[in-house]
């Protein structure tokens, strides 16, 4: 019979509001048991009794948008995401090239042009002569835009540019030339020549994703677009007991009823249908009321055209999957919530739909968001990146729209923490800066929360937006033994120091799957 695991001389943050803290913790098998005092602790008959030295320890996190997979790529093959300028950028995709056959494909994300100092989209030219056997296409850090050089547009029968429904091919304005950057569904008709990463490839990418996930504290993963070959591979891992963090895929709507049938599992369960009302901020692309300062020319993109919104939410809804809709413009949100208010009706949220990002919407649109029932699943490191050209983009006069967080709150809309990873880094506890530090925010300084609530939001937030909130998200008696442990106690000490505290100890199932010399376990 397996003892019990006694945890005690902690500061355990629960995440229940009645009792925030305790001391100490018992596990038996993979369920928390008790959840209280040392003296309470200590009274369990068991050898394995562990002494947390007074270490914080928190709720696993819980990233509720992440394109996991596609992490797992980024930490396994070409990484752009440090180029210093466009030089550098080049010289990075040179260096990955040389080591690739002829004929194959150069594929990744996340550049970021706004961190260059060239201050410009690179275009085909830029990287033609590094690349001249091998087609590339290679995302912005936002994955809403993409850079294909002169090989991969032959490839794909693009020789010039025409109009592409939800998004756009670039050209050079003196020649009309297409330059090679593509935004939203442009990108599709050169990515769908890619062939797939041979499987043993795939496997390797998501084991190097799994592992990260555990040094990160990431218990749980919400993968949105998760596609099929990878969800098998989620699966055989599974039945070889090495899936060490919970996954809740989120298919496109094309790979719906493409997933193989799996037992009943708290590690690994599908769960609704991913969907897109418009582009993003960094590309220019999101739908908005108003033109964009730095694009006066442009309200952004639209997906779906008018009325074929509220038919599709209605078609995901009447089959009862949860809907997970990306909105980032103050038009797409004011239209996402129109045809939800017009497909729940007096109908209670009992499908937990999202709206994953809502970056920016107006305050008249909080309420109806709150009275919908409605999940907001929110990335608050983008705020971090984004704000270098947000005011260049938006100007201050829409600032106190964009990347709400405390706002939600105060109307008691549901909210769920992620990253958007690859598009941010995994690490949970940079969002829990960004989260807190947005209260000495110049423009919107409203906007700002206590991490307290932001640990909850990325904990027991995140599980209630996966239906999961009874069984995980708390350090209370009867959840799941998912935790994890800190270095310092991030609640005493300023924000900016906090974000780079290391996890010594990660508790997935009740089993460690990460810990550090200074866990002393």
């Amino acid at each position: 019979m397996m003892q019990p695991l006694v945890f005690f001389n902690g500061q355990i943050f629960t995440g229940s509001n009645a009792n925030a803290w305790v001391e100490a913790l018992v596990i038996e098998k993979n369920k928390i048991v008790f959840s209280g005092n040392n003296t309470g602790a200590l009274a369990y008959r068991s050898p394995q009794k562990i002494d947390l030295r007074g270490k914080l320890v928190l709720p696993g996190f819980n990233d509720a948008h992440t394109h996991f997979a596609e992490g797992g790529k980024s930490l396994i093959g070409l990484n752009v995401r440090g180029a210093k300028n466009l030089a550098n950028f080049v010289r990075l995709i040179r260096d990955y090239t040389h080591r690739l056959k002829p004929g194959e494909w150069v594929a990744s994300w996340g550049w970021d042009h706004e961190g260059w100092p060239e201050k410009r989209y690179p275009v085909r030219e830029d990287v033609d002569s590094a690349t001249p056997q091998n087609p590339l296409l290679l995302y912005r850090s936002d994955g809403h835009v993409a850079l294909a050089n002169s090989l991969a547009l032959k490839t794909a029968g693009i020789r010039k540019a025409f109009p592409v429904r939800g998004g756009e091919i670039l050209v050079d304005p003196k020649t009309g030339e297409p330059t090679g950057i593509l935004r939203d569904r442009a990108v599709h008709l050169v990515a769908k020549h890619i062939p797939g990463l041979p499987r043993s490839k795939r496997k390797a990418a998501i084991q190097a994703a799994l592992k990260y996930a555990a040094r990160m504290g990431v218990t749980s993963i919400q993968e949105m677009e998760t596609l099929p070959e990878d969800f098998e591979l989620y699966l055989e891992l599974l039945e070889k007991d090495e899936l060490t963090s919970r996954v809740y895929a989120v298919p496109l709507p094309e790979n719906r009823d493409k997933f193989p049938e799996v037992p009943a599992s708290d590690f690994l369960r599908t769960g609704g249908v991913k969907l897109f009302a418009d582009g993003s901020l960094g590309a220019a692309s999101a739908r908005m009321f108003e033109p964009f300062n730095d694009a006066p020319d442009s309200t952004g993109l639209a997906i779906y055209g008018p009325g074929e919104l509220k038919q599709v939410l209605q078609n995901f809804h009447e089959k009862g999957h949860q809907i997970c809709i990306h909105a980032i413009g103050t038009r797409a949100n004011y239209e996402v919530l129109q045809a939800f208010k017009d497909v729940l009706k007096a109908a209670h949220n009992t499908g937990r739909h999202r709206i994953e990002h809502a970056q920016m919407i107006r305050k008249e649109d909080l309420g109806l968001m709150a009275g919908l029932g409605l999940i907001t699943s929110i990335q608050p490191a983008h705020y971090l990146g984004d704000r270098r050209w947000l005011v260049r983009r938006i100007g201050e006069k829409r600032l106190p729209l964009a990347y709400r967080i405390a706002s939600f709150f105060k109307a008691r809309i549901a909210v769920a923490f992620g990253t958007d990873w690859p598009v941010e880094d995994l690490n949970p506890l940079a969002g829990l800066f960004a989260a807190v530090v947005r209260s000495r925010d110049l423009y919107t300084p409203g906007e700002g929360i206590s991490l307290s609530a932001a640990v909850r939001a990325y904990t027991a937030g995140s599980a209630f937006a996966e239906f999961s909130g009874r069984k995980k998200g708390r350090l209370l008696a009867g959840q799941i033994a998912d935790f994890v442990v800190l270095a310092e106690n991030i609640f005493e000490m300023p924000p900016e120091e906090f974000k780079d505290i290391p996890v010594v100890l990660t508790l997935v199932d009740g089993k460690i799957v990460h810990k550090t010399g200074e866990a002393r376990i």
